[in-house]
């Protein structure tokens, strides 16, 4: 969970904007302090509109200039209960993921020595009511260094203060001091905890039959001898073939974005000094080999991208990665369910509670399991039956044809199986496969010739 404040020194620039939205981003921040907006209320409807994703809390009703804005991302977090004054927002969050809560408190102390005091008791108060509690922001607090320091001593600001409960539960946190950017105050970055660790399921990426060694590693994991029924030796060599898989991709398309870029910095640089030594046949080859490894790169990259983000209309010639790995990652977070409503009406938050949650709806919904009555075979007999002439029909034995009909006409983008294969793993290497392969595992004849995979 990252959580972070920062002294942004007046809002109102556009420039601004821009910059907090990246910096939230950039460090995907799920709670965040921003202080000092110098906004006022009736233009705060246009800002709020390029934060949307955020759940944002302010201190309006408290101070006229809005001096604390508070930002929660709805999909990883929920907020619990608030507490608003002049010069602090107090809210206890969940972290969706982990269902762990915690107090966090946002600070811009006043300028009055006398108004701050408010704010002490406050905090005073506050701490003898919170659990897992994080302070920080800005005071607004002189100390005196001059004997030290000289006549510019520093400002009491960009502060971040753990309890005891916090520090115990969670001894790894960290924090960090970020560059002041674009204001004049470093913002703090703070990793309370790690999300919840997930084993990540295997996924078949499409691009990885454009590798020379595919088909070769699916022969090796298909050449191992597995015993059982042919539908078991063919999950079974599936199964194995995910470690070759893996070696593959990373041997081939493992951080493919940065392979891209810099599959194209070489072809260009390349194509630099091919313009001050255009008849130099080295460089010409050199250039048609970088071409063809940007080409290949590049289209595995937009195939990961359909499959993963389902968009079928990217332009070949579109170059904003950045954008659909964003698309994806968004499309993570909403298959995130951190809190709903169950039938009784209760909040259930946590993805522990969140799934039992679901068992138990789905149990009361289809209830327990019960005695069948035993068919009435003469009552079935008396009603509209199958003519007999179509009997035969239905015990034909399946062909080839419509064995491949089926599988080449579903959409080879398409979700994968439980297994985490697509279909295009089928289609790519039906031709070389189905006689060796698939065939033999299910008793295939040597007449059975599949045609090529379109």
């Amino acid at each position: 969970m990252i959580i972070s404040s920062w002294n942004i020194r007046g809002l109102n620039d556009p420039l601004k904007h821009h910059e907090v939205g990246n910096f939230l981003v950039r460090n995907k921040v799920d709670v965040f302090g921003l202080l000092e907006t110098h906004v006022k209320e009736k233009n705060t409807a246009t800002i709020f509109n390029k934060f949307s994703r955020y759940h944002i809390l302010t201190n309006y009703q408290s101070h006229p200039n809005g001096r604390i804005w508070f930002f929660l991302n709805p999909r990883t977090t929920t907020l619990h209960s608030s507490v608003i004054t002049m010069q602090s927002i107090h809210c206890t969050v969940v972290h969706n993921a982990t269902n762990q809560k915690l107090d966090i408190t946002m600070v811009y102390g006043c300028n009055s020595a006398k108004d701050r005091e408010q704010l002490w008791q406050h905090l005073v108060h506050l701490s003898s009511c919170t659990d897992k509690w994080i302070l920080m922001g800005d005071f607004n607090i002189v100390r005196d260094f001059s004997e030290r320091l000289g006549p510019n001593p520093p400002r009491l600001s960009e502060i971040l203060q753990f309890n005891d409960c916090l520090e115990t539960s969670f001894p790894s946190s960290s924090v960090h001091v970020m560059l002041p950017g674009i204001s004049d105050h470093s913002p703090l970055l703070v990793k309370v905890f790690e999300d919840t660790p997930c084993h990540r399921m295997f996924s078949f990426l499409n691009c990885w039959t454009t590798h020379s060694q595919f088909l070769p590693t699916v022969k090796n994991s298909w050449s191992v001898s597995v015993k059982g029924s042919a539908m078991f030796k063919i999950f079974r060599k599936l199964y194995l073939l995910r470690n070759g898989l893996r070696s593959l991709h990373q041997e081939g398309f493992s951080q493919l974005p940065a392979r891209v870029k810099q599959a194209w910095v070489d072809w260009q640089d390349c194509q630099q000094l091919l313009q001050t030594a255009p008849s130099d046949n080295a460089l010409m080859a050199q250039e048609t080999t970088l071409m063809a490894t940007y080409k290949t790169l590049k289209a595995a990259e937009l195939s990961m991208l359909q499959q993963r983000e389902k968009i079928q209309g990217i332009n070949k010639n579109d170059c904003s990665s950045s954008y659909f790995f964003a698309r994806i990652t968004q499309r993570r977070q909403q298959s995130i369910v951190g809190h709903i409503t169950d039938h009784n009406g209760n909040v259930v938050q946590g993805v522990a509670d969140v799934n039992a949650a679901f068992v138990n709806y789905y149990k009361e919904l289809l209830g327990e399991k019960q005695e069948v009555q035993p068919l009435d075979r003469e009552f079935i007999a008396s009603g509209a039956c199958l003519p007999e002439a179509n009997h035969a029909s239905l015990c034909t034995a399946v062909t080839n044809k419509e064995i491949k009909d089926a599988l080449f006409s579903i959409d080879s983008t398409k979700s994968p199986g439980h297994d985490g294969y697509s279909h295009w793993v089928f289609k790519s290497t039906w031709q070389s496969s189905w006689g060796g392969f698939y065939g033999s595992l299910l008793g295939a004849t040597s007449d059975r010739k599949a045609p090529q995979a379109s």
